[in-house]
């Protein structure tokens, strides 16, 4: 049959029934393609009916469309009020989003009214009951199942799923604060931006929405905004230690800042938020004592990216002399803290506790020496270090200055994180060096092709393009640091930059990188490369290239994987000098670490000209990691070890004294 043969004022009954025939099989068959297809054409040759708008419903439903549905749904509603199975779809996915008064209505209505068999045949036998849905409803379901999806990374169907949500209830904060979240982690941080701008505008006094928003800022760049958004935030709730950290550790991202005023900003935390409370602590007074309880608090960094390397380091303590206790989120059988079994003697699922019973937990326990892992991580916890816990209170990782504790002892660090003659006293804690580094990253899991040496051609093969790679997102790409690498560019005149694609493809950022690079005549010799690996990006590279300004030292392992040597700034901050600490430990510091501007082109033209050097470097690289002590778990817990040691030695000649 012919559209042309349908054309007309009306189709006939049986033209309608025909099509009507036709979907019923598509749908049964889940071929919503071609129900789409078809339903287009059946609207082109029939007056506009109720059943047009209902199989749009239905197949809104079948995509997951819940908010969608119930429009269509609506629609066919309001053009044929006497038909049972509108009244009762409407009913299923009214329960569904949670609206059972409505649901309730749409069903009661239903019962009065007449079945209709051709519309009851378009509904699938896998259609939900609404018996069946009334006794699973929960509340904010759409809400429930984009949760779920992202607490199993899923971030997409969670995208989904709170774009649903805001669609069908626009003033649900907690809906507009997890798509943040969700598309923050995909790195989609203007998308989050403007989420959170629409939230600001029905919450404009929530300090929370205030506080992410300026994290979302600070990562794009936009330092001025992102220091006023967060001003707001404390401002608006002056006691909340989360928030005010938040803060603290975004300002760490601009480069403005002097590293003294963030030395002074996280003491001062320390003493407005660490826990005061005295707690009859055991005092370190048996110098010989043969067997040490070591707490460690892990909180969620089972979740993070280099928590299995810290679990290997915990699990290679010697056994016969320290005891030691997890603290931690969550179980640990629960999948992101398998990594820990191995670590401790003990577990202690420390979640949902408040600083003051956690606090109780540790004293309980006898710890010796109670150790923080997490920082700023998770300010909250970390202020139950203001009280004394054990005898002996030490942090690390995730305190870029310290944490300005009362209760906190030791700052563990390393001679280039702290140089020799640096002002160390204006910490709160004093600080321990560890020979091999005080930062913990792990080895990316590479294959074979990883130690080859970056894009550099083999004997024999076609020359190509020098390539400079660099993996930084706009808050990084600062004008320094893109004049820096435009000097380079413009001594390499046959060289081209590639970057690692960080929402660098949405307008507003491309058109920010263009205005950048264009500033210094080099805008059309940069490249976007959307490689979701970052040692895969690398390999792409001959040379990587840090930011002046970068606080991601595990750059630094993802390009040495890739076989590319690695130009870094010495840093001029603590929180800045974490690359630098990397690559000397690695005995990498003299020929990839410069301490000026200067410096720092004069080391990338070095090796930009020498190709045999980068070939040789390439061919060598993955040896010199795979024997460094940085990444020997034994080399690492024995170090630790000593310096607990040393530190219980010394605190109990202090008490003697």
């Amino acid at each position: 049959m012919t559209q042309k043969a349908l054309s007309g004022n009306r189709a006939a009954s049986s033209d309608k029934e025909y099509f009507l025939g036709l979907l019923a099989d598509h749908i049964a068959r889940n071929d919503w393609e071609k129900v789409k297809e078809t339903c287009k054409t059946f609207a082109e040759a029939v007056d506009y009916s109720a059943e047009i708008p209902f199989i749009h419903a239905l197949t809104a439903f079948a995509e997951e469309d819940f908010v969608g549905a119930i429009s269509f749904a609506e629609d066919a509603f309001k053009v044929d009020s006497n038909v049972r199975q509108f009244a009762d779809f409407l009913a299923v996915l009214y329960v569904l989003v949670g609206e059972l008064t409505k649901s309730l209505y749409y069903a009661k209505l239903a019962t009065a009214l007449p079945s209709v068999e051709c519309i009851q045949n378009l509904i699938s036998e896998d259609m939900p009951r609404l018996s069946e849905e009334f006794l699973q409803v929960k509340e904010q379901p759409l809400l429930r199942r984009a949760i779920a999806a992202l607490g199993q990374r899923r971030w997409l169907e969670a995208e989904h799923w709170f774009r649903q949500e805001i669609e069908f209830d626009a003033g649900n904060l907690e809906a507009y604060k997890g798509l943040a979240n969700c598309l923050s982690v995909q790195g989609r941080y203007r998308d989050g931006i403007e989420a959170l701008r629409a939230a600001r505008h029905i919450a404009p006094e929530d300090p929370e929405i205030a506080s992410l928003l300026g994290t979302a800022l600070m990562v794009v760049g936009e330092f001025a905004e992102s220091r006023a958004c967060h001003r707001w935030a404390v401002a608006a709730d002056e006691d909340d230690a989360g928030i005010h950290a938040q803060a603290l550790m975004d300002l760490l991202a601009d480069p403005a800042v002097n590293p003294k005023d963030h030395i002074t900003a996280f003491r001062h935390w320390g003493e407005r938020f660490g826990v005061d409370m005295e707690r009859a602590a055991a005092k370190p007074l048996d110098v010989s004592k043969e067997r040490f309880i070591i707490g460690y608090y892990v909180g969620p960094l089972g979740r993070r990216k280099h928590g299995p390397a810290i679990s290997k380091i915990l699990a290679a303590h010697n056994q016969d002399r320290f005891l030691c206790v997890g603290f931690g989120y969550g179980q640990l059988t629960d999948e992101p803290n398998i990594p820990f079994q191995k670590s401790f003697d003990s577990w202690h699922n420390v979640q949902t506790m408040d600083p003051i019973t956690l606090g109780s937990m540790i004293a309980a326990e006898r710890v010796d020496i109670m150790v923080d892992l997490c920082g700023f991580v998770t300010p909250a916890l970390l202020t139950a270090f203001g009280q004394r816990m054990a005898p002996i209170q030490i942090t690390g990782l995730g305190s870029p200055f310290g944490t300005g504790l009362a209760g906190m002892d030791a700052l563990l660090t390393d001679q280039f994180l702290d140089p020799e003659g640096g002002d160390s006293s204006l910490y709160k804690e004093n600080t321990v060096f560890l020979e091999s580094g005080s930062l913990i990253l792990g080895l990316p899991a590479v294959d074979d092709k990883s130690s080859a040496s970056g894009g550099a051609p083999e004997n024999g093969s076609e020359e190509r393009q020098l390539t400079f790679a660099a993996d930084a997102p706009l808050g990084e790409l600062t004008p320094n640091t893109v004049a820096a690498w435009s000097r380079i560019l413009h001594a390499m005149p046959d060289a081209k930059l590639i970057l690692a694609n960080h929402d660098f493809h949405t307008e507003t950022n491309a058109a920010r990188l263009v205005e950048l690079f264009g500033d210094f005549g080099v805008a059309h010799r940069v490249d976007v490369i959307k490689e979701p690996d970052p040692v895969a990006f690398f390999r792409f590279g001959d040379i990587c290239l840090l930011p002046l300004h970068t606080l991601r030292p595990d750059i630094v392992v993802d390009a040495l994987a890739a076989g590319l040597p690695v130009i870094c700034p010495a840093g001029t901050g603590r929180h800045t000098r974490q690359a630098g600490s990397v690559l000397c430990h690695l005995g990498l510091g003299g020929d990839m670490v410069a301490s000026t501007d200067d410096g720092y082109v004069e080391l990338a033209l070095g090796w930009a000209r020498d190709e045999r050097r980068r070939r040789e470097f390439g061919g060598g690289v993955g040896e010199r990691l795979q024997s460094a002590p940085f990444f020997d778990p034994a080399v690492r817990a024995s170090e630790l070890e000593k310096a607990f040691e040393s530190l219980w030695r010394q605190t109990c000649e202090m008490a003697a004294s």
